[in-house]
Parts: C-alpha cells; structure tokens; sequence
C-alpha cells in the first residue's frame, strides 16, 4: 500500500505531465490554425419546396433534385428515377426506416453524379 506522501507525489506528477501535454496540443493547434483558411469551392443554390430543402443534381448527366439530408450517411434514389433512367439496381440486406415507413435497399454504380457545379 502506498503512504499519503507517495500517493500526493504521483498525483502532482500526473497533473504536471498532464499539464505539459495540453501545452504542446494547444501550441500545436494554434500553429496549425495560422495555416487553415476558408477557401470557397462552390455556391449551390437551395430551394423551398414544401419545406424541404433541394439542391439541383444530375445522375449520368439527368437532370435531378437532391434533398438535402444532413442526417443521412447515403445518397439515395427513388425507385422510379432509377427504372425511368435504367440504373441497374443489385439486392442488398438492408432495409431503411424513415417518417414513410420501412423500404427495402438497393445499390448501383452511376457514370456521373453532380451536385451544382461540383462534378464526381
């Protein structure tokens, strides 16, 4: 069993250490946020309809509108934009739940998928 005096020694010396740890992190952030700046790549225009917020889009060079989900891990299609755009759709075990309901999920490869000016 340690003695108080040994205890109180270690505890000083982890809060020091501890101390000088923060010191170096928040030196470094500091150098490494001289160097960050905002650079602007692209302005997307937003429109209301129905409350929700979309964005215009193109998948393989269709026209299309994207909601803007920022809760969403995923970029999704409608069952219909895929078949009216022949989008060859591959089963997966997944199943989505939203304010709808339940849906099943797909998954598929696109030549090109756009976002405003923003091209991949």
């Amino acid at each position: 069993m340690y003695s108080f005096k040994r205890l109180l020694f270690l505890q000083r010396s982890i809060f020091l250490l501890v101390s000088v740890f923060i010191l170096l992190a928040t030196a470094h952030a500091e150098d490494g946020a001289k160097k960050c700046r905002y650079v602007r790549t692209s302005q997307l225009a937003v429109s209301d309809v129905d409350g929700r917020p979309l964005i215009k889009g193109s998948v393989n060079h269709v026209p299309a509108n994207f909601l803007i989900d920022t809760g969403s891990y995923k970029t999704s299609l409608s069952n219909q934009f895929a078949a009216r755009n022949q989008l060859k759709l591959s089963s997966t075990d997944r199943v989505a739940f939203g304010v709808g309901g339940e849906s099943r999920v797909y998954s598929t490869r696109v030549e090109e998928f756009s976002i405003g000016s923003i091209k991949g």
